[in-house]
């Protein structure tokens, strides 16, 4: 089934409205749709009818899907109980109510850092059924017993009658989760593909060797601009999509900046400690914290500021893909000449061709990716960029002196000196 182009919204609209009147389509063109919602979302969201000011197409798009959704409700497979036990997932109630709905949706954003991309089947069941379930109370009214969100729900005009219906706002709300949902389930798709390899390992000694470099690059920590990369580093870590989306929708089309969005979501005495502990602490304290969004930011803030200085190029543009950038630039992810740091599902992973070295921290991700640099691409990135340098200072060479540093003189073996 071809679906028309964005740019033709008389062709468009005509489209879906045939769609949702026919309901005639299958399981194969129902997932198209959801693919189609989750890569034009960031587009159809800002394209509304000016008669009709509270909707846009994402949530026309979202009505139409959850139509179907509600049809082949019957037809969906049961949910694997020990999958949900093992992912401390909460089962789906037999007596579903409009406040499980909403609180399974952010159950299921919270838990999301903790799947693994191989049970990708087992969780889109648990993902598909949850929205089945939503899908009745978009397209029905019933009483507050039901419909028991009073924020999320507004009264029929009916005589002598409490029938209430979702409010735009949910509507729009869900269209989001959805998109985005389909969105994280497309890049563990695409993350599957990949061949996992293990054949490079990182040393716990290299692991403290790092650190400890990074702990003594001290310039770098006196200069406020640095720290405060650190907090946007660890705001966009924090971003949630869906939610600056609806952010967006309630305020009329006004683009938050990622810390107005995060500011607005999390209390402001944590978000006050966060700032307060990135710019004052010391980097062995910000590089060892407990805390892993700022552990990681901190390293990435360090990785960007050491290549921007001594290699004068944007490490993170050219060398990281986060989320569902890898799926815009996976042709470019796979033929790169030099491995990439991703992350996705609030993990770190380097790629390179068809492999993946899945890690568990930001640290082992660089110092990998330095590996493959040194073995697979002799040092050299983006053409004319030499990592000999770099890969020495971060990971020392051992005492004893390697192969490759001794050159062959008139018979006589020399010692290379790198100044």
């Amino acid at each position: 089934m071809n679906i028309p182009s964005i740019n033709h919204l008389t062709l468009y609209i005509q489209f879906w409205k045939t769609i949702y009147e026919t309901q005639n389509c299958s399981i194969e063109d129902l997932k198209l749709f959801k693919n189609h919602l989750a890569e034009n979302f960031e587009k159809l969201r800002h394209i509304k009818d000016d008669d009709f000011f509270e909707w846009n197409h994402g949530m026309i798009v979202y009505l139409v899907i959850s139509m179907l959704e509600l049809k082949t409700n019957t037809t969906l497979p049961s949910i694997d109980k020990m999958f949900l036990k093992d992912m401390n997932l909460m089962p789906i109630p037999e007596n579903f109510k409009l406040s499980d709905a909403v609180l399974l949706l952010e159950h299921i954003d919270d838990r999301w850092g903790h799947f693994n991309s191989k049970d990708i089947k087992k969780m889109k069941q648990y993902i598909d059924t949850v929205y089945s379930k939503i899908a009745f109370f978009v397209h029905h009214a019933g009483t507050l017993s039901i419909y028991n969100r009073w924020n999320l729900v507004e009264q029929l005009p009916l005589k002598n009658k409490n029938i209430y219906k979702t409010k735009s706002m949910l509507i729009m709300q869900l269209a989001a989760k959805q998109a985005w949902h389909t969105q994280n389930i497309n890049i563990a798709e695409i993350i599957n593909k990949f061949d996992i390899s293990n054949d490079i390992i990182i040393t716990q000694e290299e692991e403290n060797n790092f650190i400890n470099w990074a702990v003594n690059e001290k310039t770098y920590f006196s200069i406020r601009k640095f720290r405060t990369r650190i907090t946007l580093i660890i705001w966009r870590f924090l971003d949630n999509l869906p939610s600056r989306w609806l952010h967006t929708y309630q305020r009329t089309g006004e683009e938050p900046t990622i810390y107005s969005y995060v500011s607005s979501k999390y209390p402001s005495p944590w978000i006050n400690s966060i700032n307060h502990t990135v710019l004052y602490s010391k980097p062995e304290e910000l590089l060892g914290s407990r805390n892993p969004l700022i552990q990681e930011a901190t390293v990435f803030a360090l990785i960007e500021a050491y290549f921007r200085t001594l290699h004068n190029f944007n490490w993170t543009n050219y060398c990281f893909c986060h989320n569902y950038d890898i799926k815009k630039n996976i042709i470019a992810i796979k033929t790169s000449t030099f491995p990439l740091i991703v992350r996705y599902w609030k993990k770190f992973a380097v790629v390179y061709k068809d492999k993946i070295y899945k890690t568990n921290t930001i640290v082992k991700s660089f110092l990998l990716w330095l590996k493959i640099v040194k073995q697979k691409c002799n040092y050299i990135i983006l053409e004319n960029i030499n990592l000999y340098n770099t890969y020495n200072t971060m990971i020392p060479l051992e005492k004893s002196v390697e192969k490759e540093q001794i050159k062959i003189v008139n018979n006589k073996q020399i010692f290379e000196i790198n100044l």
